[in-house]
């Protein structure tokens, strides 16, 4: 609602809870998409700036799916429940975290790591 512009994306493979969604978005004037089913599903080409995932099953397994989503130089934010953090995502680094208010979780931006690697010609 705060930004009008901005093309979102809601991925939700639960029937009841994708037609609230699409309701909700309707009844509240927003123009967000609903996916309907599992993001493994979307075609290859989908991709977006930030992705966010929610509670998730498996969220490991969950978090390297929605990493492929991810545009070259986007973002993802993932939910760390309580004091255990979630297991690395290869080439992926941590920006920055937040405190999530009324929880003992946080969330973490993550964007993808940035190598160089100097070689000396000998």
């Amino acid at each position: 609602m705060a930004r009008p512009t901005l093309a979102v994306t809601l991925a939700e493979s639960q029937g009841k809870k994708a037609s609230f969604l699409r309701e909700a978005a309707r009844q509240l004037e927003l123009g967000c998409e609903v996916w309907p089913a599992r993001v493994e599903v979307m075609p290859p080409d989908r991709t977006f700036d930030m992705v966010a995932m929610r509670a998730v099953d498996g969220g490991d397994a969950m978090a390297a799916i929605a990493a492929a989503r991810v545009t070259k130089d986007g973002v993802l934010l993932r939910f760390e429940a309580g004091t255990s953090t979630a297991v690395p995502l290869t080439g992926w680094s941590t920006a920055s975290e937040f405190a999530v208010p009324q929880s003992r979780g946080r969330l973490v931006r993550l964007q993808r790591a940035v190598f160089h690697v100097e070689h000396d010609a000998e």
